[in-house]
């Protein structure tokens, strides 16, 4: 009798010890919350840049180098920024366009981000804006591409696109 005593406790021990254990995984896996990965925290980072570029007016900035442009480069403050973009681009002012670029992004994107903004328009890629300092994209550990559509109703018989905005961020 003595003897079947003693495999009882050994079932006991097994059991508190497997319960323990089950215990304690469950604590460290709970405990470490829910993070994004770096992936998808650098997509969701290129997608809400891509849609303030694509919703902000130009009227709603409060960009010194923007409001400059209003009244000479800039005639028609109800424009998205990409729309303004765009018509920079249809008008060949690439400078205004990278410059326009350039000032919205540097306080928006972080130093360590590689970012370049192109327009796609048939089969020509024309570079708008590419961060100077930007490390190279060809060793980028991870590249993020977002690209948006985009035409524009430059006056009542013309329309410029539809064209793609790339908006691509690395690091």
């Amino acid at each position: 009798m003595r003897h079947l005593r003693k495999k009882g406790y050994y079932f006991v021990i097994d059991a508190f010890i497997g319960s323990t254990i089950i215990f304690i995984s469950l604590m460290i896996l709970l405990s470490g919350g829910v993070r994004p990965t770096k992936v998808q925290y650098n997509y969701e980072m290129a997608e809400e840049y891509s849609t303030f570029i694509l919703t902000t007016k130009i009227q709603d900035l409060t960009n010194p180098y923007v409001n400059r442009m209003i009244g000479r480069e800039i005639n028609d403050t109800s424009l998205s920024i990409m729309e303004q973009v765009d018509l920079f681009y249809y008008k060949n002012d690439l400078i205004h366009a990278g410059g326009m670029i350039q000032n919205l992004t540097e306080p928006l994107v972080p130093e360590k981000y590689g970012f370049s903004y192109s327009i796609i328009d048939g089969s020509t890629i024309t570079n708008i804006y590419t961060r100077p300092d930007s490390p190279n994209i060809d060793e980028a550990n991870i590249i993020i591409s977002s690209r948006k559509i985009t035409f524009l109703q430059i006056d009542s018989g013309t329309m410029f696109g539809p064209a793609l905005t790339e908006i691509k961020m690395w690091i």
